[in-house]
């Protein structure tokens, strides 16, 4: 191995070492877009895999984003994988329509394709961590995306190296270095050509912005690098004490209720108290943000003797009652079960989350709108149902390979758990038609055979206001 390529082998190493980040006997699924860094990744980890004792696993996702391109990606990473031996997992998505029925940023979409594909593979495999090719430049350019966009200190603390099972073993080498080890290397990559598109914000931040940065310090990165590790350790240790502090102050809690002493919370800074109620929220499934005039607030009614009260966002009640503090979800309608019959015909009012839904057999699909979905009716079992989500309940989604549970779909469109069960979930039979307003299952989907065609309409409104339907 070239000098040069067996430093940067060495540096990574290092990096696994230091956050033990793979045990011996383990299995790692490498991300493999087919571009430089995902490529360096997959050669470094192969020329460790003896060493460390770990075996290599590799997967790829075509995102049919990029036309020709995406499918001559997919075609060289099967290549360079059959010659290096490595055992390889490929998905194709259509992200472009997933984002368009899930409202969506085709990013966001694309992200949450490629982590429920790794995640399938290492249920099937027993792979124990997911490697990705995040490096040094990658840290400098998400820090200062969080700087522009605004973030606490778990923000300004960047990429860690590890969370939960995903590894970033390449988060010390910088993007010139991954550069020199495949032209050291021999080793050839596929170059996204949208990389270089400044319709992107970061790539805005990688070609214009960083580079004016670096003329005031041309090391820049690697110290952005090195504040970004101090950040982790102190967001590392303010966690621990969030932790500690909640439960020294919890009195009771479940699903849908914290209660905490009020004096001993009382008694904690303005920091750890952020902390505690942004764990409350994420304790309790609230997705919101905490602003600094929220935390003030809530720092004041804490502190008082009165009895107080506030909410968070219309999500969360929060109130202050003698030496308690009583946190609780705002919206109970989610623990009300509720199921109906569905009629070719007929307007069906579904009371708990003040819905209605009606099922038309129409001649041809329209365009559709958010509130308007077309079935392939000769798939469809009669009477079909419209019902609140279930344990275990699991569809085809359209657009994706394979099936996904219900629960997992919700909370990755970040759907709070007050509402989870207010989305209504149309059945035919045992099988799921569509999640209501969100997607539908590809199983009923209208094909060039379809002889009947079945339109699904939800809108909000109530039996007072008659049909409220938006358009």
């Amino acid at each position: 191995m070239d000098r040069e390529a067996y430093f940067i082998v060495e540096k990574a190493q290092k990096t696994i070492n230091e956050h033990h980040m793979l045990d011996h006997t383990e299995k790692v699924l490498v991300a493999l877009s087919g571009g430089a860094d995902s490529v360096c990744l997959l050669g470094i980890l192969l020329s460790l895999s003896k060493k460390l004792s770990f075996e290599v696993l590799a997967a790829h996702v075509n995102h049919q984003l990029r036309g020709e391109d995406a499918e001559a990606d997919e075609e060289f990473v099967r290549d360079l994988c059959q010659k290096w031996d490595v055992p390889l997992f490929v998905k194709k998505a259509d992200v472009a329509l997933l984002a368009h029925e899930q409202h969506i940023s085709v990013e966001t979409a694309g992200r949450n394709v490629r982590y429920d594909f790794f995640d399938e593979i290492c249920d099937e495999n027993d792979a124990i961590k997911i490697a990705t090719a995040h490096h040094q430049n990658d840290q400098a350019e998400t820090i200062l995306m969080h700087m522009i966009r605004g973030a606490g200190l778990s923000g300004l603390a960047g990429i860690p190296y590890m969370r939960q099972k995903i590894i970033r073993p390449l988060l010390d080498v910088t993007r010139a270095e991954i550069e020199e080890y495949l032209r050291v290397s021999q080793i050839p990559h596929r170059e996204d050509k949208t990389n270089k598109s400044l319709d992107y914000t970061r790539n805005r931040i990688r070609h214009e912005l960083l580079p004016q940065i670096e003329s005031y310090n041309p090391h820049i990165v690697n110290t952005m690098a090195n504040n970004a590790r101090f950040l982790q350790d102190d967001e590392e240790f303010i966690e621990h004490v969030t932790k500690k502090t909640f439960e020294e102050c919890l009195i009771s809690r479940d699903m849908n209720r914290v209660v905490w002493n009020r004096s001993r919370a009382s008694q904690k800074n303005r920091a750890i108290l952020s902390r505690l109620l942004l764990l409350v929220l994420d304790i309790m499934g609230v997705s919101a943000s905490v602003s600094h005039d929220m935390v003030l607030l809530f720092e004041k009614k804490i502190k008082s003797n009165q009895t107080e009260h506030m909410q968070v966002h219309n999500l969360l009640s929060i109130h202050f009652v003698g030496d308690a503090v009583i946190f609780e979800l705002a919206n109970a309608r989610d623990r009300e079960d509720f199921c109906y019959d569905m009629t070719v015909g007929k307007d069906i009012y579904i009371a708990p989350i003040d819905m209605w839904i009606r099922a038309d057999l129409v001649d041809t699909k329209e365009k559709c709108v958010k509130n308007v979905a077309y079935f392939d009716y000769d798939k469809i079992m009669e009477p079909m149902q419209v019902r609140s989500k279930q344990d275990g309940d699991r569809f085809f989604p359209v657009g994706m390979q394979g099936s996904k549970t219900v629960k997992k779909f919700l909370t990755d469109l970040k759907i709070p758990m007050t509402q989870k069960k207010c989305v209504p979930i149309v059945i035919s039979g045992e099988k799921i038609v569509w999640i209501g307003n969100l997607r539908r299952d590809s199983r009923f989907e209208i094909s060039k055979d379809t002889q009947k065609v079945l339109k699904i309409e939800l809108w909000e409104g109530n039996k007072e206001d008659g049909n409220g339907k938006c358009n």
